[in-house]
């Protein structure tokens, strides 16, 4: 019985790992982890997060945003090659909005509790005059730890 078990165990669905981010207000997010690689076709209306590992096994904030047709967004996103450009190697998915306005409130409260360099819009993220990190994306990289 217990091989029958782990035949099973094998084709059951998966779950992805949860991970929280916290927000300004102090309000913490629970996220959906996804390989960069491997995301799945049926995310549409979300807050997300490109991450890249940290050298203490953390995550940084690479970008933080919020779509309302993510699966139409992601092959056109602007921010995918510089994701990739700096490590970015997941994608954390919170679901929990069930209104544009949510998705947006929570995408601010994001953004303004994790700097993310390539948030222009952000605290501390690349800014299009090039400020920010004072350098631009090579900065950004030194604040990754690369």
């Amino acid at each position: 019985m217990s091989s029958l078990n782990g035949l099973l165990a094998a084709y059951a669905p998966h779950t992805p790992p949860i991970v929280h981010w916290q927000g300004a207000s102090g309000r913490w997010y629970a996220h959906s982890v996804f390989s960069i690689h491997a995301i799945p076709d049926w995310i549409a209306a979300c807050n997300y997060i490109f991450t890249a590992p940290r050298p203490d096994g953390l995550r940084s904030a690479l970008y933080v945003g919020e779509s309302g047709e993510f699966d139409v967004r992601l092959g056109q996103h602007e921010k995918l090659p510089e994701v990739l450009w700096l490590g970015g190697s997941e994608l954390h998915v919170h679901l929990g909005a069930t209104t544009r306005q949510q998705r947006l409130d929570i995408e601010t409260d994001l953004r303004r509790g994790q700097p993310a360099p390539l948030n222009r819009q952000g605290i501390g993220g690349i800014r299009a005059d090039g400020g920010g990190f004072g350098g631009g994306i090579p900065s950004a990289l030194g604040a990754l730890g690369r």
